[in-house]
């Protein structure tokens, strides 16, 4: 049977993939070249991860010490070059393949933070960055708002996995499946919001401004 370290590290490995994606799906919206399309599906796939390495003082910062991350990332490329014609169809899915990389990172990166001995607060505030930092860094090299200035239902998901993981750690929930229930709710509550529109309130027709 695998060990939970495999696990880990196998479930960072596929988030790193599908942030992969969603940034070279990005690039290809915004027609860039190759170049710009590797650049963008890189500070994706490891911004979040690399913003929270840097936060909590963890070095090497992952990647730095662990290549295969890079090779992921440009077979993931490769992967879908090949299969351009597709491109049409898979940037309609651009959102849910998002929410699949917010729901992994966001967990894993909980889980990192209170391994290292961050309170619960702090540790889910780490995996809400996990999960959220590479995409607006995405969204800002592409000038667009990053989803989580947005009304829609995006950071929160991402936080409420992190409260949801951070519970079942302290009641001592077997990891594995802490961490797919966490996952499931925090992709679950983000595809809710994709399909039927969930958002939180504005206070932009609350306040007035003159």
């Amino acid at each position: 049977m695998p060990s939970f370290h495999s696990f880990l590290y196998a479930f960072d490995l596929f988030g790193t993939a599908v942030f992969a994606m969603t940034g070279l799906l990005t690039a290809t919206r915004h027609k860039m070249d190759l170049f710009g399309c590797f650049i963008l599906a890189l500070v994706t796939a490891i911004g979040g991860g690399t913003l929270r390495d840097m936060m909590l003082g963890a070095t090497p910062i992952f990647w730095l010490e662990d290549t295969l991350y890079f090779w992921v990332i440009l077979s993931t490329l490769l992967c879908c070059v090949l299969l351009s014609q597709r491109y049409s169809i898979a940037i309609k899915y651009l959102p849910h393949a998002d929410a699949i990389g917010l729901a992994v990172f966001a967990v894993l990166g909980t889980n990192k933070a209170l391994e290292m001995g961050c309170s619960p607060a702090i540790a889910t505030f780490m995996g809400m960055l996990s999960g959220i930092g590479g995409g607006m860094i995405r969204d800002v090299f592409c000038q667009q708002i990053p989803y989580i200035f947005k009304q829609e239902i995006y950071a929160t998901a991402a936080m409420i996995g992190g409260v949801l993981y951070s519970m079942l750690f302290i009641l001592q929930v077997d990891t594995h499946i802490s961490m797919l229930l966490a996952v499931a709710a925090t992709l679950g509550i983000r595809l809710g919001a994709i399909q039927w529109h969930w958002t939180l309130p504005s206070l932009a027709s609350r306040i007035q401004t003159h």
